[in-house]
């Protein structure tokens, strides 16, 4: 199947890039995702029945730019999110959004993985950077806030399909996170 170029969206948000703002981190792992061929090819099949095999899962968690897209998605995680966008109106383009949901599709399948190899508490971590991933992305326009929405019912669907693995020590952590993230602040009425 004939993958399109990628359109590199960093250089376009971020002319003079401050490193300050995880937002740069967001679209550098995004930009990284639409460059990667394995992860193109294995996103296609991922859905259809019966499923790419553990061994395909595993090559495609270990290509070098999907690890360093995963990587620097969590570093843009650990800082302060702000917009690219100064004042943001209904017709401003955001390239990034739709990318956004390819990587959270990409969490999605790394939390698979590590159901599968019975670590559920860095599975419990990655619903964490999936849940925060998606609310921080709700920044500057009202479409951000449905993209945020979708990545968070991914990370949520596909955990839920793992409930039955959990111990009593991760429901506590489970219990902990969700705890967390119902406290901070909703970012659609900010949008609003």
């Amino acid at each position: 199947t004939h993958v399109n170029p990628p359109s590199p969206n960093f250089a376009k948000l971020f002319p003079m890039p401050t490193g300050q703002n995880g937002y740069e981190e967001f679209v550098t792992a995004a930009d990284l995702t639409e460059s990667s061929r394995i992860w193109h090819m294995f996103e296609q099949v991922y859905d259809e029945q019966p499923g790419p095999t553990l061994e395909r899962t595993r090559s495609v968690l270990a290509a070098p730019k999907v690890r360093r897209a995963l990587l620097t998605l969590r570093a843009g995680l650990r800082k302060r999110i702000r917009s690219p966008r100064e004042t943001p109106e209904l017709q401003t383009l955001v390239p990034e959004l739709p990318v956004f949901r390819s990587v959270a599709r990409l969490l999605g399948v790394e939390m698979d993985e590590l159901f599968t190899d019975g670590q559920t508490s860095k599975a419990i971590d990655c619903l964490n950077d999936g849940l925060s991933f998606g609310r921080d992305v709700q920044v500057g326009t009202l479409l951000s806030g449905v993209v945020g929405l979708y990545i968070e019912n991914i990370t949520l669907s596909t955990f839920s399909h793992h409930l039955n693995q959990l111990t009593n020590r991760d429901c506590d952590k489970l219990i902990q996170v969700v705890s967390n993230h119902l406290k901070r602040p909703d970012p659609q009425i900010a949008l609003v």
